[in-house]
């Protein structure tokens, strides 16, 4: 009977009703049963207090008191019960001129792949040729443009309306996320738009694109009115490929140390083959072996110890003139049969050459296990010239750990005797590591500022390894933190420990893919963070600096926030790098025992790694008073490559940059450099640019300012790779349930190729559902309802008095 009653009231009203009526109760229907009971048992109650009092009431007016109790008790059960239905409602929609449909095609490399095969034909053409002729066709857009405004758009690296007589792939990456997120930040949500989207369906992009994203997506386009189709292209199986790469362990290493180079052979089609390696050191062979690639993992792993050289050290007397020179590494792949693309059958390594120690000065006033290992860490680097200050009560230790193997005549440092904590002793330094209450040696205003001035200035390399360097319960330490704040990755606060356990993690963007936390040439980064031993506690900080990067994040226990606090924290503040060592227990990865394997050897490899990194990031090298480097080691052709020179303690009215690069067709390029910034007497920056267009090795040479004796050094040399590695090109394979998702989670369909017709019906029955547009209301929430329910209820009111009942 309700029902009937919903769908008359709905009909009073100018309604007309397209379903069943279905139930939405505002509370539990048993709540409503006890209410309505309740009722009941009061209404049964006031009666018998009526016959206990003698009060006697006629029949006629009894039973209409009872009526109208029960109609308001209806009327509120029904609201409570809140029946609702669906209805047609013509005057919401928005008017079908307002329909927009943007095509948006891939135009990234892969989409030049030939793999869609054509009817009645034995020969396949590119996927965006294919696309192209079925999408573009002209009787299809004529019959399109009439149902709604068409525009043609074409995304890469980014999303932009499309050159249609000049549409090529060529792209070298497919950003399908943010390309789909600014149309939908271009769109009005009041209007209803249509995006079709031909693809193959791989995203390039470094966060990756996977059937998760592709819902998450899809439901915000479905809330922003806009429908998502997609046309997949392609077939989901790679094609045959070898792509190699190399990485070195040490990237900046003492002349005459060994180090370990680490390629990688990824192999799609080719399982348990074998092929021919060859490593190149400065152009010339070194190594060829055999290598049956894996037919598990479709990953095969190579290691191979080296000791760099300089391509200078057969040919010149060096120095200081070593300092900084480059020793090239090159891993090639003889090509298979079958194969796609054998640009990438090679792969750079570019190790740095250095004549001169890295002087460390460690301070701590409070020993601990961290310390302890961490010096053991450093003793062990034969490339490490390291002082150790101990505070030991009253009085001070200082010990002096020169390195035990000297392959080549060096700069000779002299025995330390006293404590570098005065400006010219500090300066002779290239890293400071400050462990706890170093107020002792660096408090107080100045003492803060000489450490700020030996990163900002000096171009040194500074290590809080224990967090908080300094005791903030006195004036000294107090004083020492304000002035090194500015160049501090995190804003401290208080200086506690936090003691929770956890392991570390990479943050889930890591910008820099060569950090002393990527340790993918031992394995998969995140397992072995995973597996090694767990963090024992962590400093508490206020916030990260805006400039700062996070390599590690600690995963405490006790917490799930899914915004994990800082571990290990890096800046670049001024012409030095400051790091900050933000967690307790990483020493217990010296105490692995032997089931670890390869990883037993890890915190000295981290530790030698870190120091390397944060020196070789520095203006100058050690033992250098000209410096040259360069922005890229590995770049595309066309990209901008950013020479610069800086120099320290030379005068610039007698130096000017000559700097140089030889293409590797043997053609040398003049550059000019200009100033970067306000030159000094003590430091200079000089800035040249180049673009390269030719795939290869390229050479910059420096020429270096005359000596005292009048003799000039070799000129510096640094080498770049150019090289198009085509990351599209590496997996090619389709992915059509990312893109079928996509569609589905906003309401779309996954239109076939050669069915471009599915969307014009589709627009048809949008423009029908656009003029009869359908949604649920509340059949009781009409005005009249609450009138009808006062109106009882006033009713037995009146009548009740009327009779002389209360």
């Amino acid at each position: 009977m309700t029902p009937m009653l919903c769908q008359l009231a709905l009909s009073a009203d100018g309604w007309r009703s397209t379903g069943p009526v279905t139930w939405q109760p505002v509370m539990p229907p048993l709540v409503v049963a006890a209410l309505i009971a309740l009722i009941a048992l009061v209404t049964v109650w006031e009666v018998r207090c009526w016959a206990g009092r003698g009060l006697h009431v006629a029949a006629n007016a009894m039973r209409l008191l009872l009526l109208l109790r029960l109609t308001s008790t209806l009327i509120l059960c029904a609201m409570l019960l809140n029946p609702t239905i669906e209805v047609l409602d013509a005057q919401r929609a928005p008017s079908p001129e307002n329909a927009e449909v943007l095509i948006v095609f891939d135009t990234s490399e892969s989409m030049c792949v030939a793999d869609v095969p054509q009817p009645g034909s034995s020969e396949a053409v590119s996927r965006l040729n294919a696309a192209r002729a079925r999408w573009l066709d002209p009787a299809f857009i004529n019959q399109l443009s009439q149902r709604a405004d068409v525009s043609i758009y074409q995304i890469q690296d980014h999303v932009r309306p499309a050159d249609q007589e000049n549409m090529t792939a060529t792209g070298d990456a497919t950003y399908i996320r943010s390309s789909v997120q600014t149309l939908l930040a271009q769109h009005d949500p009041a209007e209803q738009s249509v995006i079709v989207l031909v693809s193959d369906g791989r995203d390039t992009s470094a966060a990756g694109f996977d059937i998760q994203d592709a819902d998450r997506l899809g439901n915000r386009a479905g809330g922003s009115n806009v429908t998502v189709h997609t046309v997949s292209l392609g077939g989901s199986a790679r094609q045959p490929d070898v792509s190699a790469s190399l990485s070195c362990d040490q990237p900046f290493v003492f002349r005459g140390q060994a180090t370990t180079l680490r390629g990688t052979l990824d192999h799609v089609g080719f399982d348990g083959q074998s092929v021919q390696v060859t490593l190149l050191q400065n152009g010339e062979p070194i190594e060829s072996k055999a290598v049956s690639l894996s037919d598990r993992t479709r990953r095969t792993r190579l290691t191979f110890p080296v000791t760099p050289e300089s391509p200078e050290d057969s040919s010149h007397e060096l120095g200081d003139a070593a300092a900084g020179a480059l020793c090239m590494y090159e891993l090639r792949v003889q090509p298979l049969a079958g194969e796609i693309r054998t640009a990438n059958n090679s792969a750079h390594a570019f190790v740095r050459v250095t004549n001169e120690h890295i002087r460390v000065a460690l301070f701590e006033n409070e020993p601990y296990w961290d310390t302890r290992f961490l010096i053991g860490a450093l003793r062990n680097d034969d490339q490490v010239d390291l002082v150790v200050v101990t505070g030991l009560g009253r009085s001070d230790q200082l010990q002096h750990f020169r390195p035990t193997s000297r392959t080549h005549n060096t700069n000779e440092s002299a025995d330390v005797s006293s404590i570098p904590n005065t400006r010219e002793d500090l300066f002779a330094y290239d890293m400071v590591i400050l462990g706890h209450k170093t107020e002792r040696w660096f408090g107080g205003t100045e003492g803060g500022r000489l450490l700020h001035d030996f990163v900002t200035k000096r171009g040194g390399a500074l290590i809080f390894s224990r967090g908080m360097p300094f005791d903030l319960t006195t004036q000294a330490g107090r004083d020492a933190r304000q002035a090194l704040d500015p160049i501090s990755p995190v804003n401290w606060g208080q200086t506690l420990w936090r003691q929770a356990g956890g392991t570390l993690k990479r943050p889930e963007q890591q910008v820099e893919p060569n950090l002393p936390t990527d340790l993918s040439a031992l394995g998969n980064t995140d397992a072995i963070l995973t597996a090694l031993p767990g963090m024992m506690a962590q400093t508490i900080v206020q916030d990260e600096r805006a400039l700062s990067s996070v390599w590690l994040r600690a995963t405490l226990d006790d917490d799930d926030t899914d915004q994990y606090p800082a571990a290990l924290a890096h800046m670049a503040a001024g012409r030095g790098q400051v790091l900050a060592v933000l967690t307790d227990g990483m020493w217990q990865w010296e105490l692995l025992p032997e089931w670890y394997g390869d990883l037993n050897a890890i915190y000295d490899l981290f530790w030698q790694r870190t120091v390397r990194w944060l020196v070789g990031q520095a203006d100058l090298l050690p033992g250098q008073s000209v410096g040259l480097s360069l922005r890229h080691l590995s770049m595309r052709p066309g990209q901008t490559q950013e020479v610069t020179v800086k120099t320290r303690f030379i005068n610039p009215n007698q130096f000017q940059p000559n700097l140089t690069v030889i293409a590797p067709d043997g053609i040398t390029h003049p550059l000019t450099a200009a100033p970067a910034q306000p030159t000094t007497t003590d430091t200079a920056e000089y800035q040249a640019l180049y673009r390269p267009e030719i795939e290869g090795v390229h050479t910059v040479t420096l020429d270096r300012p005359l000596r005292s004796d009048g003799r000039r050094d070799p000129p510096l040399t640094m080498r770049f790779v150019v090289t198009d590695p085509s990351i599209e090109l590496i997996d090619t394979s389709a992915r059509p349930d990312v893109m079928a998702a996509l569609a589905e989670s906003s309401g779309g369909l996954a239109i076939p190729l050669a069915e471009p017709e599915t969307l014009l019906r589709h627009l048809a029955d949008l423009s029908v559902a656009r003029r009869t547009v359908s949604r649920q209301i509340e059949a009781w929430h009409r005005p009249w309802v609450f009138a009808l329910l006062l109106g009882s209820l006033a009713a037995e009111w009146i009548r009740r008095r009327r009779a002389g009942l209360r």
